[in-house]
């Protein structure tokens, strides 16, 4: 009579790891789905644009690259500045799903949808120049500073399996060479390749101004401001009485 083995059942912590798997793949499969259809090309912005702007850049920024940088045009692009050294700024991007893929992708919790994953296995140092060309739209608190430079320190390796305090804010680890996630990877660190040594054609001009971007971990949960919101004072009709340039409106002969 032959001993019938009892049914292996896998640990709380893998049918975890395999249900943030499966919500990854699923979001992967539907980019995938929607890549391969047909859709009319995005304008192109001008290869040299008469102006640029330039703001200046501190740790804790949370920026959008321009859609005339390379690789901003394919989607928008996000990412957190964490330090700045001389003439280049250390960054982080945000990815483009809202399921970490690998352990060395950190679920922040943002109440904005696209600054939901931080991939700190795609640290990189980019020109400050380039850095302060693009749009601030928030950034992060102290608290949330620190934790993300900490974290990205200690990214582990997409094979390893994360410490079991963070298993449930990373995503599971990649160890099968038919993963789709592979791919994924290949293809944002592409991405970010372009910008490591971009340069800054010299005919634009830059104008520096202070801008206002909403603070992570400080305040109540807000919206990403908009890459170009008007000035309060934009838009706003003149008074009937004055003339554009702060004179009396003559009065109309009888």
């Amino acid at each position: 009579m032959k001993t019938r083995l009892p049914p292996l059942r896998p640990g709380k912590a893998v049918s975890a790891a395999r249900e943030r798997l499966a919500a990854w793949l699923r979001e992967w499969n539907i980019e995938q789905a929607l890549a391969a259809k047909t859709y009319p090309a995005p304008l192109a912005p001008p290869a040299r644009p008469r102006a640029g702007r330039c703001r200046p850049a501190r740790a804790g920024d949370v920026r959008l690259l321009r859609p005339d940088t390379p690789t901003g045009l394919s989607r928008p692009r996000y990412f957190l500045v964490l330090h700045i050294v001389g003439a280049r700024a250390v960054v982080v991007p945000f990815g483009r799903f809202s399921v970490p893929a690998i352990p060395g992708e950190w679920r922040t919790e943002h109440p904005a949808a696209p600054l939901a994953i931080l991939c700190l296995w795609n640290r990189r140092e980019l020109p400050l120049e380039l850095v302060e060309r693009s749009w601030p739209v928030a950034q992060f608190g102290p608290e949330q500073l620190e934790i993300a430079n900490r974290l990205a320190d200690d990214a582990a390796p997409p094979e390893e399996a994360p410490p079991p305090e963070l298993a449930a804010q990373v995503g599971p680890p990649l160890r099968h060479p038919d993963d789709p996630r592979w791919r994924y990877l290949i293809e944002e660190a592409e991405a970010w390749d372009l910008l490591e040594d971009w340069r800054q054609e010299p005919a634009r001009t830059l104008m520096i101004f202070e801008s206002r971007a909403g603070l992570y971990g400080a305040g109540p949960a807000a919206e990403l401001p908009l890459a170009a919101e008007p000035k309060p004072e934009f838009g706003k009709p003149s008074s009937p009485d004055k003339h554009p340039r702060g004179k009396e409106k003559p009065n109309k002969p009888a």
